[in-house]
Protein backbone atom coordinates (compact mmCIF):
# COMPACT_ATOMS: atom_id res chain seq x y z
CA UNK A 1 0.00 0.00 0.00
CA UNK A 2 0.77 3.44 -0.49
CA UNK A 3 -0.01 6.47 1.59
CA UNK A 4 -0.87 9.80 0.76
CA UNK A 5 -2.81 12.79 1.43
CA UNK A 6 -5.02 15.20 -0.03
CA UNK A 7 -7.99 18.08 0.63
CA UNK A 8 -11.45 15.81 -0.05
CA UNK A 9 -13.15 17.82 -3.07
CA UNK A 10 -16.71 15.86 -2.77
CA UNK A 11 -17.98 12.69 -2.61
CA UNK A 12 -20.84 10.74 -3.79
CA UNK A 13 -22.58 7.62 -1.35
CA UNK A 14 -22.16 4.08 -3.48
CA UNK A 15 -24.54 1.64 -2.46
CA UNK A 16 -25.36 1.40 1.01
CA UNK A 17 -22.05 1.35 3.11
CA UNK A 18 -19.63 2.44 0.02
CA UNK A 19 -18.61 5.91 -1.10
CA UNK A 20 -16.39 7.26 -4.03
CA UNK A 21 -14.22 10.11 -3.22
CA UNK A 22 -12.56 12.56 -5.36
CA UNK A 23 -9.50 14.15 -3.63
CA UNK A 24 -6.89 16.79 -4.84
CA UNK A 25 -3.93 14.72 -3.43
CA UNK A 26 -0.38 15.96 -2.60
CA UNK A 27 1.14 13.39 -4.38
CA UNK A 28 -0.91 12.85 -8.20
CA UNK A 29 -2.98 15.97 -8.25
CA UNK A 30 -7.04 15.07 -8.59
CA UNK A 31 -7.98 11.45 -8.53
CA UNK A 32 -11.07 9.24 -7.72
CA UNK A 33 -11.07 6.61 -4.92
CA UNK A 34 -13.35 3.44 -3.61
CA UNK A 35 -14.28 4.23 0.07
CA UNK A 36 -15.23 0.74 1.40
CA UNK A 37 -17.87 0.49 4.38
CA UNK A 38 -17.78 4.24 5.23
CA UNK A 39 -21.27 4.39 5.96
CA UNK A 40 -21.34 1.49 8.13
CA UNK A 41 -23.04 1.91 10.99
CA UNK A 42 -20.63 0.94 13.26
CA UNK A 43 -18.19 3.02 11.26
CA UNK A 44 -17.62 6.12 13.23
CA UNK A 45 -14.88 7.57 10.45
CA UNK A 46 -18.09 9.16 8.48
CA UNK A 47 -17.58 12.27 10.07
CA UNK A 48 -14.37 12.49 8.36
CA UNK A 49 -16.09 13.45 5.47
CA UNK A 50 -16.09 17.01 5.26
CA UNK A 51 -15.40 18.52 2.16
CA UNK A 52 -12.34 20.61 2.18
CA UNK A 53 -10.46 18.86 4.89
CA UNK A 54 -7.16 17.30 4.66
CA UNK A 55 -7.05 13.31 4.93
CA UNK A 56 -4.75 11.15 5.28
CA UNK A 57 -5.16 7.34 3.70
CA UNK A 58 -3.35 4.41 2.30
CA UNK A 59 -3.85 3.57 -1.47
CA UNK A 60 -5.01 -0.17 -2.06
CA UNK A 61 -3.27 -1.39 -5.81
CA UNK A 62 -6.64 -2.47 -8.27
CA UNK A 63 -6.62 -3.41 -11.88
CA UNK A 64 -6.61 -1.23 -14.45
CA UNK A 65 -10.48 -1.28 -15.01
CA UNK A 66 -11.36 -0.25 -11.22
CA UNK A 67 -10.88 2.68 -8.79
CA UNK A 68 -8.09 2.66 -6.25
CA UNK A 69 -9.81 1.83 -2.50
CA UNK A 70 -8.25 3.38 0.33
CA UNK A 71 -8.13 3.02 3.43
CA UNK A 72 -6.88 4.19 7.26
CA UNK A 73 -8.57 7.85 6.87
CA UNK A 74 -7.32 10.54 8.93
CA UNK A 75 -7.63 13.80 9.47
CA UNK A 76 -4.34 16.23 8.95
CA UNK A 77 -4.43 18.52 11.78
CA UNK A 78 -7.43 20.05 13.89
CA UNK A 79 -10.92 19.52 12.77
CA UNK A 80 -12.47 21.83 11.76
CA UNK A 81 -14.87 23.68 13.86
CA UNK A 82 -18.61 24.01 12.92
CA UNK A 83 -19.66 27.82 11.89
CA UNK A 84 -22.31 28.18 9.43
CA UNK A 85 -20.41 30.87 7.42
CA UNK A 86 -17.57 29.50 7.16
CA UNK A 87 -18.49 25.66 6.48
CA UNK A 88 -20.96 27.38 3.79
CA UNK A 89 -17.60 29.05 2.03
CA UNK A 90 -15.59 25.77 2.60
CA UNK A 91 -18.76 23.81 0.64
CA UNK A 92 -18.77 26.74 -1.97
CA UNK A 93 -15.48 26.42 -2.70
CA UNK A 94 -14.87 22.53 -2.88
CA UNK A 95 -18.05 22.88 -5.20
CA UNK A 96 -15.91 25.08 -7.48
CA UNK A 97 -12.49 23.31 -7.01
CA UNK A 98 -14.63 20.13 -8.46
CA UNK A 99 -14.96 21.57 -11.79
CA UNK A 100 -12.23 23.92 -11.99
CA UNK A 101 -9.34 20.91 -10.92
CA UNK A 102 -10.95 17.52 -12.07
CA UNK A 103 -8.26 17.68 -15.12
CA UNK A 104 -5.46 19.10 -13.30
CA UNK A 105 -1.95 16.67 -12.11
CA UNK A 106 0.33 17.41 -9.49
CA UNK A 107 1.20 20.97 -8.47
CA UNK A 108 2.46 22.18 -5.59
CA UNK A 109 1.35 25.54 -5.60
CA UNK A 110 -2.81 24.81 -5.95
CA UNK A 111 -2.29 22.43 -3.30
CA UNK A 112 -0.30 24.98 -0.77
CA UNK A 113 -3.20 27.61 -1.80
CA UNK A 114 -5.65 25.58 -0.83
CA UNK A 115 -3.88 24.91 2.21
CA UNK A 116 -3.54 28.53 2.86
CA UNK A 117 -7.04 29.16 2.20
CA UNK A 118 -8.01 27.11 4.86
CA UNK A 119 -5.72 28.71 7.41
CA UNK A 120 -7.79 32.07 6.68
CA UNK A 121 -11.29 29.88 7.35
CA UNK A 122 -9.68 29.14 10.04
CA UNK A 123 -9.25 32.95 11.46
CA UNK A 124 -12.77 33.86 10.21
CA UNK A 125 -11.47 35.40 7.03
CA UNK A 126 -15.12 35.71 5.11
CA UNK A 127 -13.55 37.04 2.38
CA UNK A 128 -11.23 34.72 1.94
CA UNK A 129 -12.78 32.62 -1.08
CA UNK A 130 -12.93 36.07 -3.29
CA UNK A 131 -8.71 36.06 -2.37
CA UNK A 132 -8.08 32.60 -2.77
CA UNK A 133 -9.89 32.05 -6.58
CA UNK A 134 -8.25 35.32 -7.77
CA UNK A 135 -4.66 34.18 -6.62
CA UNK A 136 -5.46 30.57 -8.01
CA UNK A 137 -5.49 32.30 -11.84
CA UNK A 138 -1.85 32.10 -11.24
CA UNK A 139 -1.45 28.57 -10.76
CA UNK A 140 -4.13 27.23 -13.42
CA UNK A 141 -2.30 30.03 -16.03
CA UNK A 142 -4.93 32.38 -16.51
CA UNK A 143 -3.43 35.18 -14.16
CA UNK A 144 -4.27 38.41 -16.21
CA UNK A 145 -1.26 40.57 -17.57
CA UNK A 146 -0.68 43.91 -15.77
CA UNK A 147 -0.08 47.07 -18.42
CA UNK A 148 1.46 49.98 -17.22
CA UNK A 149 -0.92 52.78 -16.09
CA UNK A 150 -4.15 50.09 -17.32
CA UNK A 151 -6.65 50.53 -15.08
CA UNK A 152 -9.38 48.43 -16.66
CA UNK A 153 -9.54 44.35 -16.73
CA UNK A 154 -10.41 42.77 -20.09
CA UNK A 155 -11.88 39.52 -19.12
CA UNK A 156 -11.93 38.45 -22.22
CA UNK A 157 -8.35 39.27 -23.35
CA UNK A 158 -6.59 38.57 -19.60
CA UNK A 159 -4.99 41.55 -19.72
CA UNK A 160 -5.43 45.19 -18.41
CA UNK A 161 -5.87 47.95 -20.66
CA UNK A 162 -6.93 51.49 -20.55
CA UNK A 163 -10.87 51.36 -21.06
CA UNK A 164 -13.53 49.02 -19.80
CA UNK A 165 -14.46 46.22 -21.63
CA UNK A 166 -16.88 44.64 -19.76
CA UNK A 167 -19.90 46.26 -17.12
CA UNK A 168 -18.72 43.84 -14.13
CA UNK A 169 -15.14 45.27 -14.48
CA UNK A 170 -15.02 48.79 -13.75
CA UNK A 171 -12.69 50.57 -12.52
CA UNK A 172 -13.16 49.86 -8.94
CA UNK A 173 -13.30 45.79 -9.12
CA UNK A 174 -10.34 46.05 -11.57
CA UNK A 175 -8.26 47.53 -9.05
CA UNK A 176 -9.12 44.97 -6.54
CA UNK A 177 -8.05 42.13 -8.65
CA UNK A 178 -4.78 43.84 -9.27
CA UNK A 179 -3.97 44.64 -5.65
CA UNK A 180 -5.37 40.73 -4.91
CA UNK A 181 -3.17 39.82 -7.40
CA UNK A 182 -0.23 41.78 -5.58
CA UNK A 183 -1.08 41.61 -1.50
CA UNK A 184 -2.52 38.50 -1.17
CA UNK A 185 -5.35 38.14 1.60
CA UNK A 186 -3.97 41.99 3.00
CA UNK A 187 -6.68 43.24 0.70
CA UNK A 188 -9.73 43.97 3.16
CA UNK A 189 -13.16 44.16 0.84
CA UNK A 190 -16.29 44.91 2.33
CA UNK A 191 -19.66 43.46 1.67
CA UNK A 192 -20.79 44.71 -1.78
CA UNK A 193 -17.65 44.61 -2.94
CA UNK A 194 -17.28 40.94 -2.28
CA UNK A 195 -20.60 40.46 -4.27
CA UNK A 196 -19.60 42.75 -7.23
CA UNK A 197 -15.56 40.83 -6.98
CA UNK A 198 -17.60 37.26 -6.93
CA UNK A 199 -19.25 37.94 -9.66
CA UNK A 200 -16.41 38.90 -12.02
CA UNK A 201 -14.92 35.47 -10.61
CA UNK A 202 -17.44 33.66 -12.20
CA UNK A 203 -17.23 35.80 -15.55
CA UNK A 204 -13.49 35.14 -15.84
CA UNK A 205 -13.63 31.41 -15.11
CA UNK A 206 -16.50 31.05 -17.31
CA UNK A 207 -14.54 32.87 -20.16
CA UNK A 208 -10.98 31.07 -19.88
CA UNK A 209 -11.69 27.54 -18.25
CA UNK A 210 -14.09 26.07 -21.11
CA UNK A 211 -15.80 23.62 -19.21
CA UNK A 212 -16.62 25.67 -15.73
CA UNK A 213 -19.95 25.70 -15.18
CA UNK A 214 -21.14 27.75 -12.02
CA UNK A 215 -21.49 26.25 -9.11
CA UNK A 216 -25.12 24.57 -7.44
CA UNK A 217 -23.86 26.19 -4.50
CA UNK A 218 -24.36 29.74 -5.07
CA UNK A 219 -27.48 30.10 -4.31
CA UNK A 220 -26.62 28.87 -0.34
CA UNK A 221 -24.04 31.15 -0.47
CA UNK A 222 -25.98 33.77 -1.33
CA UNK A 223 -29.10 33.22 0.91
CA UNK A 224 -26.66 33.00 3.76
CA UNK A 225 -25.05 36.33 2.81
CA UNK A 226 -28.41 38.01 2.90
Amino acid sequence: MVEDKGFLISYLKYGDTDAVLHIYTYSEGYKSYFLKGIYAKKNKKKALLHLLVEISFFISPSKASKLPSISHLQIQGDFPEENIKTSALQFFTADMLSGILRNEGQNMQIYGKIYDFLNEIKDENLSAHIHFFILLTQDLGIKPLFLKDALYLNPHQGVFEMRASHHVFDEKISSCWRQILEKGYRVKLDTETKRKLLESILVYYSLHLPDFKHPVSLDVLQQIWQ
